[in-house]
C-alpha cells in the first residue's frame, strides 16, 4: 500500500525543480539521446561500473553493454577511464547541478536565520535530497556509482564531490551552525551535518532496502508524505534539542 500523497514541495525543492528544468531547455542535458553512441557508453558504464567499479569493467564488457563497436570507446573518450568520468559528470549536470545551485542560494542566507529556523531548513534540505532521489528514475544505479566512489575513491571523487556533495554539505554544515551557535567551520557542526546527510541519502543508496521492510516493490516521490516529516522532525529535534542540552550544562 503506497503512503497518502500530501507533501507540499518546500523552497529549496521548487529551487532544484526550477534549475532542473531551466537545465533542460538550454540544453545542459542534450546528447543523453538513446540514440546517440556516446550516450549509449555513459548509460551502460552508469549500471556497469556502479557494480564492479572502473577495474572491474572490461572495454568489451562496456562496448558490448552499449552495444556499440569496440572502436566506439576510443574515438568518442579515448579510453575506459574517460568513459567513467563522463559517467561521474553525467550524473553532476543531471541531478546534482540543481541541488547544489540551491544549496548554495541557502548558504548565504543562513546567518540571518533564527536558530529554530535554521534547524528547520535542514530538514528541508534532507527532505528535499530525498525528493530529487525518488524523482530519479535511475536513482538506484547513480547511487551505487557514488557510493562505491566515496567508498574507495577514485578519479571521479572530485567530480561528484565539486559538483554535488561540497555544496550540500556545506549549506546544511552552515545551517547546523546557525542553529547551535557555531562558527560555520566548527568541526562539530561538519561532523553534524554529515551525519544528517548520510540520512537523506540512504533512501537513495538503500532504497531496496526500505522497500522490503515494507512489504513493497518499489519505492517512489508519493512517499515523501511520511519521509518528510520524519526526517524534518528528526532534524529539528536534534540540532534544538542538543542545543539546549549544551546550554543546560554550562
Amino acid at each position: 500500500m503506497a503512503f497518502p500523497i500530501q507533501h507540499s514541495y518546500n523552497s529549496f525543492e521548487c529551487l532544484c525543480l526550477k534549475e532542473r528544468a531551466v537545465m533542460t531547455k538550454t540544453g545542459t542535458t542534450k546528447g543523453h539521446n538513446p540514440d546517440d553512441t556516446k550516450s549509449r557508453l555513459v548509460e551502460a558504464g552508469l549500471v556497469l561500473f556502479g557494480r564492479g567499479g572502473l577495474e572491474g569493467v572490461s572495454t568489451r564488457q562496456l562496448a558490448d553493454a552499449a552495444g556499440v563497436n569496440l572502436n566506439a570507446i576510443q574515438y568518442h573518450f579515448g579510453g575506459k577511464e574517460e568513459v567513467y568520468l563522463a559517467v561521474a559528470s553525467h550524473i553532476v549536470e543531471t541531478t546534482g547541478s540543481a541541488i547544489r545551485s540551491a544549496a548554495q542560494a541557502i548558504a548565504i542566507g543562513a546567518e540571518k536565520l533564527e536558530p529554530a529556523d535554521a534547524a528547520r531548513q535542514v530538514g528541508k534540505i534532507l527532505s528535499a535530497v530525498v525528493s530529487v532521489i525518488f524523482g530519479t528514475p535511475d536513482a538506484s544505479t547513480r547511487g551505487a556509482f557514488m557510493l562505491r566512489e566515496q567508498m574507495q575513491p577514485g578519479p571521479a571523487f572530485d567530480i561528484i564531490y565539486k559538483g554535488y556533495v561540497e555544496a550540500v554539505h556545506i549549506a546544511i554544515s552552515a545551517l547546523c551552525a546557525r542553529a547551535r551557535g557555531l562558527a560555520a567551520d566548527d568541526p562539530e557542526a561538519i561532523i553534524q551535518a554529515h551525519a544528517m546527510f548520510g540520512q537523506a541519502l540512504a533512501f537513495g543508496v538503500a532504497r531496496d532496502t526500505l522497500a522490503r521492510r515494507l512489504g513493497r516493490t518499489q519505492l517512489g516521490i508519493e512517499d515523501l508524505s511520511v519521509i518528510a516529516p520524519i526526517l524534518e522532525r528528526s532534524a529539528f529535534l536534534a540540532l534544538i534539542g542538543t542545543h539546549h542540552e549544551t546550554k543546560a550544562s554550562d
